[in-house]
């Protein structure tokens, strides 16, 4: 299915500056597209208007050439994965752990996951924002990345969710993207 934004625009006051403005784009069905800005661009209100999750106050989504613009969340078909490890019901996460956003940083992660799932090798360089960590993993959650200077846990899988507390977008090291789509894969 291919996914459609086109002009959308959504304001939360009358007179305020919009918090997507104007977006436009298409995401084509089998690829990987990915949203990238800065904080408070946009980038999660517009993944919640496609979703149905929030309404547009201009603009179309479009699934393939049906309009959803206007469709309830219940009858879009689609799912959404929210910024929260609550999805995790077997693990103890603290919010905000490392600091606020004013505090972020870079660190290495040592990888710990299975060679098979092709993240196991050097370090890797991360970027921390608002970073939360896993106090505690219990049965079922598979531990893939420790903090190499406090050793926290800051990368989980559980079946076919993926978390991590750092943000692999913001580096050039293609191993947790890779595991990402191999779980896509894996569960199509």
């Amino acid at each position: 299915m291919n996914v459609s934004v086109k002009n959308v625009t959504k304001c939360f006051t009358a007179k305020g500056t919009p918090a997507v403005f104007d977006a436009s784009f298409t995401a084509t069905s089998g690829g990987i597209t990915t949203l990238l800005g800065p904080s408070g661009s946009g980038k999660t209100t517009l993944l919640r208007i496609i979703a149905g999750l929030e309404v547009a106050d201009q603009g179309q989504v479009l699934f393939d050439d049906r309009d959803v613009t206007r469709v309830p969340v219940r009858s879009r078909g689609i799912g959404f994965v929210f910024q929260a490890f609550a999805l995790f019901n077997h693990m103890t996460v603290r919010r905000n752990a490392f600091g606020r956003q004013a505090d972020s940083f870079e660190s290495d992660i040592t990888l710990t996951g299975p060679a098979q799932g092709g993240i196991a090798g050097p370090p890797l360089r991360a970027v921390f924002i608002r970073a939360p960590w896993v106090d505690a993993a219990g049965p079922g959650v598979q531990i893939l990345g420790t903090d190499s200077g406090t050793g926290r846990i800051v990368a989980v899988r559980q079946g076919p969710v993926l978390a991590t507390a750092f943000h692999p977008e913001l580096t050039q090291d293609g191993r947790l993207h890779q595991l990402f789509v191999d779980i896509v894969r894996e569960n199509q």
